[in-house]
């Protein structure tokens, strides 16, 4: 598995025979929406705040489709994605608003498990808010986790971040076999113990040195 942060949600995943765009907004940098703050002098400031770290042709190279938490402005947006790139979507509603925006190859979950490819995707539910009400007005939102992918080895490592292009965190997870990505910000992997490791698992912010974890 390689796992690449590229801004907010929107991870490049390298599992299996698979690559994966989850939660790709590309929108350029101050183009967006303006969210009330805490932080008075953030107050009118357009999203995203980040440019990029490299082109949207870069960024779309090799992608095999597009997996989507939830549809909110700051998760899926439009900007430079082709109407034709297959979309993956968790329910009926979210397909259906994704169709609106003019693509036009939108999968949504009939049930809770998904095979592409070599790849096996199970939804799972998944908390958008720290307390009942702001849950309830952020909606329904999904996790997903990936498994199929099988290697040898007990160890992972962490590559920091590429100099070439800041802001670009790698995560490479040479044996597992199984990754849930969480709605969170920033994403949180949370990574199972080993078949041959008594270590549980363990949430691991994307972008974090995890060599603290290794059994």
């Amino acid at each position: 598995m390689r796992i690449q942060q590229i801004r907010s949600a929107t991870l490049k995943i390298q599992y299996g025979d698979q690559t994966i765009l989850l939660d790709p907004w590309l929108q350029d940098q101050g183009t967006g929406f303006s969210a009330s703050t805490v932080r008075p002098e953030m107050n009118g400031v357009r999203s995203p705040l980040n440019a990029l770290p490299m082109t949207p042709e870069e960024i779309l190279a090799g992608v095999d489709f597009c997996l989507v938490t939830h549809i909110h402005p700051d998760h899926f947006t439009a900007d430079y994605l082709p109407k034709g790139m297959k979309i993956i979507v968790q329910n009926g509603e979210d397909r259906q608003e994704a169709n609106s925006m003019g693509f036009e190859n939108v999968t949504s979950f009939e049930g809770d498990i998904m095979d592409i490819g070599s790849v096996t995707i199970t939804k799972v539910p998944a908390i958008h808010g720290d307390n009942e009400e702001l849950v309830k007005w952020m909606g329904i939102g999904s996790g997903y986790i990936l498994s199929g992918e099988r290697k040898t080895g007990n160890s992972f490592c962490y590559k920091g971040t590429d100099k070439r292009k800041p802001q670009t965190s790698f995560l490479e997870l040479l044996p597992a076999r199984i990754a849930v990505i969480l709605l969170k910000s920033p994403p949180v992997l949370l990574l199972p113990s080993f078949e041959d490791s008594a270590h549980p698992a363990h949430p691991v912010p994307v972008g974090s040195d995890p060599t603290h974890l290794h059994p």
